[in-house]
């Protein structure tokens, strides 16, 4: 699972699509959210997540993958 922390700068910067945060950064930011809402679905369902992530793993999450 990719874990980051957004300074104030990043946020806003990303909620109104400025070129000042880099491509970067946005990958990694859009590629955290997506794995957050993935795995808060598979827990608010009540589902296993199929994730390969040793994080989400090692976690609560109930996970498939061999």
């Amino acid at each position: 699972m990719i874990a980051l922390v957004l300074d104030t700068h990043s946020i806003i910067w990303l909620l109104h699509a400025d070129a000042r945060l880099s491509p970067t950064a946005h990958r990694q930011i859009d590629a955290a959210t997506t794995q957050g809402q993935q795995a808060a679905t598979a827990v608010n369902l009540g589902v296993p997540l199929v994730s390969r992530d040793g994080k989400i793993r090692d976690s609560q999450i109930q996970t498939i993958w061999d």
